[in-house]
């Protein structure tokens, strides 16, 4: 097939539009969501404006939290969740990219400390947690007062 064939041009003009992040990362949209970036399966990271009300203790109270937002349609959305960490059986550690956009997405510092819990997916006693200064991910299993930042996963 010739390079400048029109069937190939519009093949590639194809996968650029499905590939392409369809904002920076940081960017506010009109619903009051940031947009964070893509994960490894390709879905756009949407993160919410704040951390989680109520301070949870537990993945159980933020889970729990979660699902009073998604009942209540916040930002108009019920598809709220906690981003995945290391442990995600897909290897789709969504903590990672949140780390990689902290400052352009803010607000994740809190007593001194820019960290994030995340779901944790083969240990339910515990919460993935990924201190950004470094980069580290740990499992917790003492709930510090950090970032309960959630998220909605979009396909493109």
């Amino acid at each position: 097939m010739a390079a400048n064939d029109p069937s190939q041009q519009d093949a590639n003009a194809n996968f650029v539009a499905q590939t392409q992040e369809p904002y920076k990362a940081g960017h506010h949209l009109s619903d009051g969501t940031v947009y964070g970036s893509r994960n490894k399966k390709g879905q756009d990271l949407f993160v919410a404006p704040q951390d989680l009300p109520g301070g949870p203790k537990t993945l159980r109270e933020a889970q729990e939290a979660i699902a009073e937002l998604n009942r209540n349609n916040y930002l108009g959305h019920n598809d709220w969740d906690l981003p995945t960490g290391w442990d995600d059986p897909d290897h789709n550690d969504e903590l990672a990219v949140l780390c990689e956009h902290r400052k352009a997405i803010g607000g994740f510092k809190k007593n001194g400390l820019e960290a994030c819990y995340g779901s944790s997916s083969l240990f339910c006693v515990g919460v993935c947690a990924r201190y950004f200064d470094d980069g580290v991910q740990d499992l917790r299993y003492e709930v510090k007062p950090w970032s309960w930042r959630f998220l909605r996963r979009v396909n493109p």
